[in-house]
């Protein structure tokens, strides 16, 4: 028999890592994985201004699902409002609502 193949008494050994175990006690190299991530996105960031507009506009008509899609995914989860307004007349909210409309866009944008 081989040294490949250790003799065991049928049971399996478990191989899971546990709360608090470090099998590597060395790790990765530091900043490897930053690394990657910021030449990725470096990469990205140059493609972007190379070709972005031009892409947005192309996806808009050729694959409006995908746009949504992308639209949905950098807006906000939630925006936690608060505040007390007395509106009585119909031009009040209708001023008020297009100024939270703004304010709303503007943190969009940023």
């Amino acid at each position: 028999m081989s040294g490949a193949n250790p003799v065991t008494n049928g049971e399996k050994k478990d191989t899971r890592i546990k709360p608090g175990e470090v099998r590597n006690p060395h790790g990765r190299p530091k900043g490897s994985r930053h690394k990657l991530g910021e030449d990725f996105l470096k990469a990205l960031q140059a493609d972007f201004a190379q070709h972005g507009k031009r892409v947005i506009e192309d996806v808009r008509e050729e694959k409006p699902d995908v746009y949504l899609k992308v639209i949905a995914s950098v807006l906000p989860k939630e925006i936690e409002v608060s505040g007390e307004v007395a509106l009585t007349t119909k031009e009040q909210r209708d001023a008020a609502l297009s100024a939270f409309q703004r304010t709303l866009a503007e943190e969009v944008m940023q």
